[in-house]
């Protein structure tokens, strides 16, 4: 909801380390951050990302990472809607409203931006781009789902140290 955060930003702490043979003083303050954590939403309907989140890293450390899967519950089928996540650079850009498909809008600028390295987005059915979009995370990306499609003559680049095109839904 807007107004809320959820932060899995490193932490950062002063502490003693044992200095080095010979030295005068027995321990000397060191600066260490640990690397951010985790987001991860796992929803069967439509999901609003409407409030803040930060992922960010300091020094060293690694950035945050955020998965999203969006998937037909396993005790209720429900075959007359499908599983859609829309991506989109600024979050702005939709497509056409269906009623056959719930769901989730994804904003590259606002994970980019909060600091997340590492990006999953995993839907049933299907991935849709809604326009020119740069998946630019460091530590990598997984896109899982049975279909990926740009509409509006979308161009997607992917950059990362890992990428992952899967199908894990099978059909």
């Amino acid at each position: 909801d807007a107004g809320s955060l959820i932060d899995v930003s490193c932490s950062t702490q002063v502490v003693d380390v044992a200095a080095a043979p010979g030295s005068t003083v027995p321990y000397q303050k060191v600066q260490q951050s640990s690397n951010a954590g985790t987001v991860s939403i796992v929803a069967n309907d439509a999901v609003a990302l409407n409030g803040a989140i930060r992922g960010n890293a300091s020094g060293s450390a690694a950035g945050g990472s955020f998965a999203l899967t969006l998937n037909e519950r396993g005790d209720i089928a429900d075959p007359l809607t499908g599983r859609r996540i829309v991506v989109s650079q600024g979050g702005g850009a939709q497509v056409a409203a269906d009623s056959g498909f719930k769901d989730v809008t994804v904003s590259v600028d606002k994970l980019a931006g909060a600091g997340f390295d590492k990006l999953s987005l995993g839907a049933e059915d299907k991935i849709v781009f809604a326009d020119d979009a740069t998946l630019n995370f460091q530590r990598g990306v997984t896109l899982d789902s049975k279909e990926l499609e740009e509409t509006n003559g979308a161009s997607v680049v992917v950059i990362g140290s890992e990428l992952a095109l899967e199908n894990l839904y099978g059909k």
